[in-house]
């Protein structure tokens, strides 16, 4: 499959997302697209007003780019539940720790 990068993308998570996004659509619409068209409206979905597309086509695109967002949401939600995980399992030592071994080589 074809990755198509979104432009303009300031951070990792944007990247993450915006590949998800391109990914989705472009699996979504290359049945009924030019993959110029798919470009464009990767790019930038307010090329959609621009190429006089029919009613039909408009819900296809629109379709497209809200199952591109569920599936970054999902995959967002997984990543944060994994994260969530991992901090639960972090434990805290705090500084007695330190205070202790530094008591005991003083001794």
């Amino acid at each position: 499959m074809q990755t198509l990068l979104p432009m303009n993308v300031d951070s990792n998570e944007g990247v993450v997302s915006g590949t998800i996004l391109s990914n989705v659509l472009y699996v979504r619409l290359r049945s009924r697209f030019s993959q110029d068209t798919i470009a464009q409206l990767i790019s930038s979905a307010f090329a959609l007003e621009h190429l006089h597309l029919t009613e039909e086509e408009k819900l296809a695109i629109s379709q497209g780019y809200m199952e591109g967002l569920h599936a970054v949401f999902i995959s967002f939600a997984v990543l944060i539940a994994i994260h969530v995980c991992a901090c639960i399992c972090i434990r805290d030592y705090g500084l007695e720790r330190e205070r202790t071994q530094r008591d005991q080589q003083e001794s």
